[in-house]
């Protein structure tokens, strides 16, 4: 964690590590399971008070910190193991409203209602009160009940999911979620209401469709296993591309699905660091965030976060 990034020069180091001792160690769980470890962290996400919430995937649990910064390092409430922190099981006991498997995004909305993208289980859940309760409201992937776990229950469509990485929330409480299985991200315009989705890219609006870049499609109109997105202040959607090596911007993403800026590459390019390692390169790029008006970007790969100031006038 870094106290003030917009202030912080190229390098800077870090103020606050979570998940280990200190600076120095680097394994999975650390010390024993418990409310001070981690293992593989995905995703992570900060809602009004300051509480941040972190994906321990290799864990299959989320995490909450109350005020890390001021606080205690330690978890204060988890999540995907029956309020257990000694535990670490895919779907202990079964897949229900309080078990996860392998999560990865982390989003907050407005409301600071949790959501969660549970990518073992190829579902997303949403939680209206996560500060009192670890139990799930809604599902997302499935139609059936809580304990629906398989990739595309049915057929692909828009109320399926499979492997989903990425989740966030943007203007109007409207959600967005990497599919990433299926190739695709889907936007619910009133995802508390309905679970259906409204809108889908990178498969040129089918929704049966989940090819990695479907064919007959410009290289701004498809994805290929996407595994991040954020929305911005003013609206625009970002989505890791991953393994297209990129990482896409959509100025208008309920009006159009073909992206309108490409970072990372250039012209019909995909590969990993195309023109070679540098501020204009990416290389399997996993997960995005903006914070005022920024964008950064995990390159996973390349072992490195990129901060882009004013990405929508530059891309590098």
């Amino acid at each position: 964690g870094w106290k003030n990034v917009a202030q912080s020069n190229n390098g800077a180091p870090a103020d606050l590590v979570i998940g280990q001792p200190d600076f120095r160690y680097s394994g999975c769980n650390t010390g024993g399971l418990g409310p001070a470890s981690l293992c593989r962290p995905g995703g992570g996400a900060v809602d009004s008070k300051g509480h941040l919430y972190v994906a321990g995937t290799g864990n299959n649990r989320v995490v909450r910190y109350n005020s890390p910064f001021t606080g205690s390092k330690a978890a204060n409430r988890v999540f995907g193991q029956n309020g257990n922190f000694p535990t670490h099981d895919c779907n202990g006991g079964g897949a229900s409203a309080t078990s996860l498997c392998s999560p990865d995004g982390v989003a907050v909305d407005a409301q600071d209602r949790l959501y969660i993208a549970d990518t073992g289980n190829s579902r997303v859940l949403e939680y209206d009160s996560p500060l009192k309760s670890d139990a799930a409201n809604r599902l997302f992937g499935h139609d059936e009940s809580f304990g629906g776990t398989d990739c595309n229950a049915g057929d692909r469509s828009a109320r399926s999911l499979c492997l989903p990485k990425g989740v966030a929330v943007g203007l109007r409480g409207r959600l967005y979620i990497a599919d990433t299985g299926n190739s695709r991200v889907l936007e619910y315009n009133l995802p508390l209401a309905s679970q259906v989705a409204n809108t889908v890219l990178g498969q040129g609006g089918n929704f049966a469709s989940g090819d990695c870049n479907a064919a007959g499609l410009s290289p701004s109109r498809t994805l290929c296993n996407p595994s991040g997105v954020t929305v911005a202040s003013d609206g625009r959607l970002y989505v890791a591309d991953k393994v297209n090596n990129r990482v896409l911007e959509y100025d208008t993403p309920l009006r159009t699905n073909a992206a309108n800026k490409i970072f990372g590459q250039t012209g019909d390019s995909y590969g990993c660091n195309a023109g070679g390692l540098g501020a204009g390169s990416l290389c399997n790029p996993s997960g995005v965030v903006t914070l005022s008006g920024n964008l950064f970007v995990a390159d996973t790969e390349n072992n490195r976060v990129l901060a882009y100031d004013l990405p929508h006038a530059s891309n590098t």
